[in-house]
C-alpha cells in the first residue's frame, strides 16, 4: 500500500472546512440587509484602519531587524520593510500564513542572507506569534470576555502555564543540544538569533505591539459601521479569529474567518445582520492589505532599480550624479 503524501491530509481538511463554511455563508448571510448596513459605513474611520497596516509592518520589520542583527546580517531597514510588507500581504491568502516565508527567499535572492539565518529567525518569529495569539486569547477570556462557550477558566489558565513551560523547556533543550550537519547549523542560527534575555524581551514587546495594532485596526473597521467593541473584545476577536484562520488550512481563511467572526459578534449581543456585515467588512480589510502590499511591491521594484544602479556606479568608481545626461 502506497503511503499517503503528507500534504494530502491538510488539503483534505482545508477543503472540507472551506466547503462547510462557504455553505454556511451562502445559506445564512442576508446579503440585501448586509449591503444596506455597509452603505452607511463611516469612511473617515478607514483612515485609521489604513494607517494600522503599515504601522503593523513597521513593528514586524523592527522585530526581524533585531533578530537578523544577532546573526550578523546587515540589511537596511527600508529593504527589510519592503520584504516584510510584501510577504505579510501575501500571507493573508496562503494556508497557515506560509506566504510570510517569502521574505527570506527575497533577501536570499538578493544575496543578503543565507537560508539558515533567514529561517532560523523566522522560526523564532512564528513561535512568538503562536504564543502571543494564544496568550491574548486566553487572557481576554480569563478577564471576563464571553465567547459563547462554556469554558473552565481555571483549566484554561493552567493550560496556558503548561504551554509556556513546554516552550521554555523546549528552548532549554535546543540551547543545550549539540548536533552536527545542516540541522546543527540551523539550530545554531536559531539560538544566535534569539540572543540574550534583553533581546527576547524586546522582540516579545514588538510582537505584542504588532498584534495590538491589528486589533486596533479591526476595532475601527467594525466601529465604522457602529459596532462598538471594548478593547478586550477586539483583542479576543482578533486573536481567536486569526488563530482559527491559521489552523484551518484554507487559503485566505475564506469562509472560516466570516463564520468565526459572526459567531463571536453574536455572542456579544450584536444582531445577526450587523455581525454578518462586520465579517464582510473585515474581509474588505484583508483585501485592503493586499492592495497596499501590491503598492509596496511596485515601490520596492522602483527602489531596487535606483539602488542597484547607484551601487553599480559606485563599484565602477562613477559618481551617479555626474554620470547623468545633461538637461536639454
Amino acid at each position: 500500500m502506497r503511503p499517503v503524501p503528507r500534504m494530502v491530509m491538510p488539503l483534505l481538511i482545508g477543503t472540507i472546512v472551506f466547503v462547510l463554511c462557504l455553505r454556511y455563508i451562502l445559506l445564512n448571510f442576508q446579503w440585501d440587509k448586509i449591503l444596506q448596513v455597509l452603505s452607511r459605513v463611516h469612511l473617515a474611520w478607514w483612515l485609521v484602519v489604513s494607517l494600522s497596516i503599515p504601522l503593523y509592518w513597521i513593528l514586524r520589520t523592527l522585530r526581524w531587524f533585531v533578530l537578523l542583527r544577532n546573526v550578523q546580517v546587515r540589511v537596511s531597514l527600508l529593504e527589510l520593510y519592503f520584504c516584510t510588507s510584501v510577504s505579510l500581504s501575501l500571507a493573508n491568502i496562503t494556508p497557515l500564513q506560509s506566504g510570510e516565508m517569502l521574505k527570506v527567499e527575497l533577501l536570499k535572492q538578493r544575496g543578503r542572507l543565507d537560508r539558515s539565518s533567514g529561517y532560523g529567525s523566522f522560526l523564532i518569529e512564528r513561535v512568538l506569534d503562536f504564543v502571543m495569539l494564544v496568550t491574548l486569547a486566553v487572557t481576554s477570556v480569563l478577564s471576563g470576555v464571553n465567547i459563547g462557550l462554556e469554558i473552565d477558566r481555571t483549566r484554561m489558565f493552567y493550560g496556558l502555564l503548561v504551554l509556556v513551560f513546554l516552550i521554555l523547556a523546549g528552548w532549554l533543550v535546543v540551547s543545550k543540544i549539540r548536533i552536527s550537519g545542516k540541522i546543527g547549523e540551523f539550530l545554531s542560527c536559531v539560538k544566535t538569533s534569539a540572543g540574550d534575555i534583553k533581546t527576547l524581551l524586546l522582540i516579545s514587546l514588538l510582537t505584542f505591539l504588532s498584534w495590538a495594532i491589528v486589533a486596533i485596526g479591526w476595532h475601527f473597521c467594525l466601529y465604522s459601521i457602529s459596532i462598538d467593541l471594548s478593547f478586550r473584545q477586539s483583542i479576543a476577536l482578533m486573536s481567536i479569529v486569526t488563530f482559527v484562520n491559521i489552523l484551518s488550512f484554507v487559503p485566505g481563511a475564506i469562509g472560516v474567518s466570516e463564520v468565526s467572526t459572526v459567531e463571536l459578534l453574536k455572542s456579544w449581543q450584536q444582531d445577526v445582520v450587523s455581525a454578518q456585515a462586520g465579517a464582510v467588512l473585515l474581509r474588505s480589510y484583508a483585501i485592503m492589505i493586499l492592495l497596499i502590499g501590491a503598492i509596496h511591491f511596485l515601490s520596492w521594484k522602483v527602489w531596487q532599480k535606483g539602488h542597484d544602479r547607484t551601487s553599480g556606479s559606485k563599484a565602477r568608481g562613477i559618481d551617479p550624479q555626474k554620470s547623468k545626461s545633461p538637461e536639454c
